[in-house]
């Protein structure tokens, strides 16, 4: 236990401290004591081997794709470390880093698949697109961040599932995969219902996998009740969103029939599944993007009637020039025919 909590607050200490250049987002379970030793073996599904050919999938999938934006991404194996946990910072030059710990992938339950996922949560802080937690509605959150244009966690989770593992996984026999493995059978059922073409529910399917298999060490790390797909969870924070809050943000992005190349950004309702009064399917879960939402939404009132008046005011000015041109020509045809 001790050497657990030294670890914690070593971590701690070395990404928080003011003369480390090291712009923090956030620890991706929040700073926890848990700690899994390289000595242990007991997760048969992991290992050093594993670990690098899930990173390297991912690395040689987003190493392009950050060098395109002008970014350059660097995944940081820290196999060695027991720390339970990944994080996602620039680095001192503006690099993207991500840092992955051997503490983590060595959890129970944890699978070559949902290490991309962590890895896919940790670049989509710096690509997921909005929000931001410079927009987060509890401006609390927001003081002292020193990476505070970073998407969101929720955002990140939703990132994961419906743009990073699709691109990673795109090229495997997905198919195949779940036909040899124990998937979840809800979840072949929910990704069979959003995809009609079997290797995209194939996909699907692995991305929702590898988050039910991700949930087991982060209730452990949250101290959280299980995890169930078939429940929605109402409540949630602009933060780290709770457990199940963040299972069905992982389902809502895996099942979105957006293209996983469709960009996102500054515009939050740009490239992902957006909520309409006819449906909600693949958006983004209210638990936590309810105060977004709503924020959006009256930003968007707010421009529109700008807009509006606006136009009311260009409308006005024009209809008095054209009151003017008017008297003018009145004035003129009045001096040529007395």
């Amino acid at each position: 236990m001790l050497k657990s909590v030294v670890s914690a607050f070593i971590l701690a200490c070395l990404l928080m401290s003011p003369g480390t250049p090291h712009p923090l987002v956030d620890f991706y379970l929040g700073q926890n004591l848990l700690a899994v030793p390289i000595t242990d073996t007991s997760n048969p599904k992991m290992n050093r081997a594993v670990f690098d050919a899930a990173l390297d999938q991912v690395e040689k999938v987003y190493a392009p794709i950050f060098a395109s934006l002008g970014k350059t991404l660097v995944i940081r194996r820290n196999w060695e470390s027991e720390i339970v946990d990944a994080v996602a910072y620039e680095g001192p030059a503006g690099e993207s880093i991500v840092e992955m710990y051997g503490g983590l992938a060595r959890s129970q339950s944890v699978t070559g698949d949902s290490l991309a996922l962590v890895a896919c949560h940790e670049i989509g802080h710096h690509i997921g697109g909005a929000p931001f937690y410079d927009e987060n509605p509890i401006a609390v959150f927001n003081r002292g961040r020193q990476f505070p244009h970073a998407s969101t966690e929720g955002q990140s989770d939703y990132f994961a599932t419906l743009k990073c593992l699709r691109l990673v996984f795109e090229k495997d026999r997905n198919t195949e995969i779940v036909r040899s493995q124990n998937m979840d059978p809800l979840a072949i059922q929910r990704c069979s219902a959003a995809f009609a073409n079997p290797e995209a529910a194939a996909l699907c399917t692995r991305s929702v996998q590898a988050a039910l298999d991700l949930s087991a060490i982060t209730e452990k790390a949250r101290l959280n009740t299980p995890s169930s797909i078939t429940q929605v969870d109402l409540f949630g924070v602009p933060f780290h969103p709770a457990e199940q809050c963040r299972l069905d943000t992982y389902l809502a992005g895996a099942v979105c029939g957006r293209d996983a190349r469709d960009p996102v950004g500054e515009d939050p309702k740009q490239g992902v599944c957006n909520w309409t009064k006819q449906s909600s399917f693949g958006a983004r879960p209210l638990c936590w993007y309810g105060a977004f939402h709503q924020l959006y939404e009256e930003k968007e009132a707010q421009e529109l009637k700008a807009r509006i008046q606006e136009e009311a005011r260009r409308i006005q000015e024009e209809a008095k020039r054209l009151a003017a041109e008017k008297r003018r020509l009145e004035d003129l045809f009045r001096r040529w025919f007395p």
